[in-house]
């Protein structure tokens, strides 16, 4: 037990003083964090100069009241709904930037295109918006102009638009315009989540939840499956692999290479998970003036689910550590070692492409049977608990199948890793790696 206490001392400190680890742990929260806020805070920033669009309104029902309310309203910042505030915050900044006005009357639709298309080709316009239609039917919209890739603005003249007309639909029928203001509001659904401790708002926070944790497992499995994979291939590559068995077994250096690299990623995460949480809160303060206030702590994660992502994400790594393990001690060079590991990434991609199938339905047969099985129990498994607590023989029935298989990988990995670690020169097979597994 000595031995390995020193191979995991040796493993994670030495790794932990590296200036990859620490660049790493640093840079990660922040990448993550600006794939975060960055869009929100561009989205709400002024780039470029400021675009004009020319409106000819054959109709005369719309052009004015475009120009007149071009920026939609925005909601207060709540952590259950940013995708909503991020897409109002896009189409805020899309219009601010852009400026509507409406063409001089007297001009017909030809005169109208003929001026302003010689405007546009020059680059002192933007583009131009056409409306046509009669009185009760559908407006018909074209823009025109050099560039036609900002989908954003567009989106959000077209949904003005088509506000606009449904209001002076109901308008000409009788009803007063605040009414049909009010009827034209649009209906928000909230979503409560059952549980047996009572309801709780959930607009899709579970939702997120899921898929983030299923992915930094997911990507946790490559990183440092992979650093495993690298460490064994360096000390065989070195040949210091022979002395290095001379004093311990190679089962004893396979786990605690396994054990020093896991606790290695524990730390990283640990430092990311405090990082991200003070960033998270010092960003959202930075862009609340932009969403009319904030509603940091609206949201919760349940302590069931972080319980079982520690734990889930200790086993998913074990498992595959021992595969990444055995092909380091088994191949002379990276070439071959990339062709060994092909069929590993393919098992831990397969539950990363089922995931969004079990998030919409955890209960499902397809989604019990698939988060059952280890090699995708990992992600898939902890994907269903963030969504809904499974039954209680169904996780049971998950630890004992994850701990089953990591102990029937570790009698296969330390088997490979004893042979494999000595063996210079010669192309691994099927066939040889089941010699291995005999002896």
């Amino acid at each position: 037990m000595n031995k390995i206490l020193i191979i995991i001392r040796h493993e994670y400190l030495s790794r932990l003083k590296s200036k990859g680890f620490i660049l790493g742990t640093i840079l990660g929260p922040v990448l993550m964090l600006a794939l975060i806020f960055l869009p929100a805070l561009f989205s709400v920033m002024s780039v470029g100069n400021n675009r004009q669009i020319a409106i000819y309104d054959e109709t005369g029902r719309f052009g004015t009241q475009l120009v007149q309310e071009n920026t939609p309203t925005t909601r207060p910042l709540d952590l259950k709904n940013a995708e909503e505030v991020a897409e109002d915050l896009e189409k805020q900044a899309a219009l601010e930037k852009t400026t509507l006005i409406l063409a001089e009357s007297g001009l017909s639709r030809e005169q109208f295109e003929k001026q302003y298309q010689d405007s546009v080709r020059s680059g002192r316009w933007f583009g131009y918006l056409i409306i046509t239609g009669d009185s009760l039917s559908l407006p018909q919209v074209t823009f025109t102009g050099s560039a036609t890739s900002d989908f954003v603005a567009f989106t959000a003249i077209e949904r003005r638009i088509s506000q606009l007309h449904r209001i002076d639909l109901l308008t000409r029928i009788g009803l007063p315009r605040e009414t049909a203001l009010k009827i034209n509001e649009s209906v928000r659904m909230k979503v409560y989540k059952l549980s047996e401790t009572g309801t709780t708002e959930d607009s899709g926070f579970s939702f997120i939840l899921a898929f983030s944790m299923g992915f930094i497992i997911y990507m946790s499995m490559f990183i440092y499956g992979s650093m495993v994979m690298q460490s064994a291939m360096e000390e065989k590559q070195s040949r210091i692999m022979e002395v290095i068995i001379s004093s311990i077994r190679p089962d004893q250096l396979l786990m605690g290479k396994i054990l020093g690299i896991g606790a290695l990623a524990l730390t990283q995460y640990v430092i990311w998970a405090v990082t991200a949480g003070l960033l998270a809160v010092y960003g959202a303060l930075l862009i609340a003036p932009f969403t009319g206030g904030t509603d940091l702590f609206n949201f919760h994660i349940p302590v069931f689910s972080l319980v079982a992502f520690v734990f889930y994400f200790i086993a998913g790594f074990l498992i595959f550590a021992t595969f990444y393990a055995s092909v380091g001690a088994s191949v002379d060079n990276m070439t071959d070692a990339t062709q060994i590991t092909s069929p590993i990434a393919l098992v831990i991609i397969i539950p990363i492409m089922l995931i969004s199938l079990v998030v919409r339905e955890p209960g499902s047969t397809f989604s019990i049977i698939m988060s059952l099985i280890p090699f995708f129990s990992p992600i898939l498994m902890v994907a269903r608990i963030a969504i809904e607590t499974p039954p209680t023989w169904q996780l049971v029935t998950s630890v004992i199948l994850m701990v089953g298989t990591f102990w029937i990988m570790v009698r296969m990995a330390g088997k490979i890793y004893r042979v494999g670690v000595l063996m210079y020169g010669k192309r691994i097979t099927l066939k040889e790696l089941g010699r291995w597994l005999r002896y």
